[in-house]
């Protein structure tokens, strides 16, 4: 195998990895955050998924109206769909049939493909903890006039766009719903709404919208990527009814290859904390309508594009009242603040509402479990490369010098001096042949549940240069596995 010679003072790589540490104490717990201390350190929480509504943070308050005895506990078990005659069993049916406080979760892992948008129901819990579930290639989840809903552990991706159609809603109503255009997440004059701990991505609108009216909605844990337009706060600059819109957006990871809109808002309020932002096109965060914005401990790391964080009108000045309070800025990312000062932009939450605000430095940390968990009662362990904080990059990096690519048997044969497991080998390979980074990480995952050391020592060898998932046009050939790849790729 060819020799690179790297420098760790110059190079550190952050791998965001489960593996499998099972937590028996909260003394064991490494790097969680408010909301997953929670309920994350309880080994039994399937037998308490309850709990979870007791752990939310920010506007959306304490979600304690969404428990009780009276809670009806609905299973998936069917991933079809039919907008007007649901079957039972189906995700749409415990929407449309099912009244009062419905809990929700799903027999296995699946992929739903909706039909047309589904609206969901208020008092309702959505909880994907344990399985994985995808919501994609259809149209996806719509809330229209409700209160008090989780959105918890879904894969919402690929959303399309669709024509205006008819629908059965909650309460079995049959609904109008206008043409759509392809978001993950739609908000429309809803209340208290908390959306936490899933995947987004590739939709053809955005991700999430919070519009008409909608306010006390918290946003957190949830990983953002591969998207032009992210989040969107405000309907549009002639609704003047989101002045009172109040959206907490928390512990998210934006990145990598989001564009925009993270979030955009008018008119209203936002507290954006304690977020890591891996690079941006056009902005990171946005607003227009005199909206306020108060963006505290969050890591902003500048790549490729823009430096600065703030979207400029045409004026050159930011709109509204945009202040950073003790963010951390990267590789010469900056923030142009505007307007009255920090006091203008207290979040000013209730005792049920408040939570406490980490140091910024620690935020890559704090949102490592950023996205659906496939283990809850696991937690991810970040592996470095290099001591240098400051020279920092990852898995999607472009600089040039990471097109050289390994042959995976030769990587096979250095490892496996060490770790001799035919069970091992099979999952260094799967991780190899992965297409997408979320399958690469399922698979060290399963690799940790046997040996963290193992991982550890596979990830000295930096996956860029061996993993299809991190392979583009630049790469002249998808082979990872002869010694053809090695020379032709360098």
């Amino acid at each position: 195998m060819k020799k690179t010679n790297y420098k760790p003072s110059y190079i550190m790589l952050t791998v965001m990895l489960t593996l499998l540490i099972t937590t028996s104490s909260t003394s064991s717990v490494h790097g969680f955050n408010v909301i997953d201390k929670c309920w994350r350190t309880d080994p039994n929480w399937r037998s308490h998924r309850q709990q979870l509504a007791k752990c939310s943070v920010g506007y959306s308050g304490k979600m304690t109206n969404n428990i009780g005895d009276d809670v009806i506990k609905y299973k998936v078990t069917d991933t079809s769909d039919d907008p007007l005659n649901p079957k039972p069993g189906t995700l749409r049916y415990a929407m449309t049939h099912i009244q009062g406080k419905i809990w929700v979760t799903f027999e296995r892992n699946m992929t739903i493909r909706l039909q047309k948008p589904l609206l969901v129901s208020s008092f309702t819990t959505i909880d994907g903890r344990g399985v994985e579930v995808h919501i994609a290639d259809g149209a996806c989840l719509m809330l229209q006039r409700v209160t008090n809903v989780i959105i918890h552990g879904i894969k919402i991706h690929n959303c399309k766009a669709q024509t205006a159609s008819t629908v059965l809603g909650p309460d079995k109503k049959i609904v109008n719903v206008g043409p759509v255009d392809g978001d993950a997440i739609r908000m429309l004059t809803s209340y208290k709404i908390w959306i936490d701990h899933n995947t987004l991505y590739d939709c053809e609108d955005g991700l999430i919208d919070v519009t008409r009216g909608s306010t006390n909605i918290t946003i957190s844990n949830n990983w953002f990527r591969t998207q032009n337009k992210v989040m969107l706060l405000g309907h549009d600059d002639g609704f003047l009814r989101d002045k009172n819109m109040k959206v907490t957006v928390a512990f998210n990871y934006f990145g990598p290859n989001c564009n925009q809109r993270m979030p955009r808002i008018r008119h209203g309020y936002a507290h954006v904390v304690n977020n890591v932002y891996k690079g941006w096109g056009n902005y990171a965060i946005g607003g227009s309508m005199n909206p306020s914005i108060k963006s505290q401990a969050n890591y902003f790391f500048a790549r490729g594009g823009r430096n600065e964080v703030t979207w400029k009108q045409e004026s050159g000045e930011v709109e509204g009242n945009f202040q950073s309070v003790k963010d951390v800025f990267a590789n010469g990312a900056c923030f142009n603040g505007s307007g009255s000062g920090r006091e203008a932009v207290r979040p000013n939450y209730t005792p049920d509402q408040a939570f406490p605000v980490e140091d910024g430095h620690k935020v890559k940390e704090l949102t490592k479990n950023a996205a659906l968990l496939y283990h809850p009662e696991e937690h991810f362990i970040e592996c470095e490369y290099g001591t240098d904080a400051e020279s920092e990059t990852d898995f999607t990096d472009n600089s040039e010098s990471n097109y050289e690519k390994y042959c995976v048997r030769h990587v096979e044969a250095n490892w496996m001096q060490r770790f001799r497991s035919g069970e091992m080998k099979k999952l260094l390979w799967w991780a190899a042949w992965s297409t997408y980074e979320e399958d690469f990480k399922v698979q060290i995952s399963a690799l940790g549940a046997l040996s963290e050391k193992a991982v550890k020592d596979l990830l000295k060898f930096n996956p860029m240069r061996w993993c299809r998932t991190y392979m583009d046009t630049i790469c002249k050939n998808q082979m990872v596995d002869n010694n053809f790849t090695e020379s032709f790729n360098s």
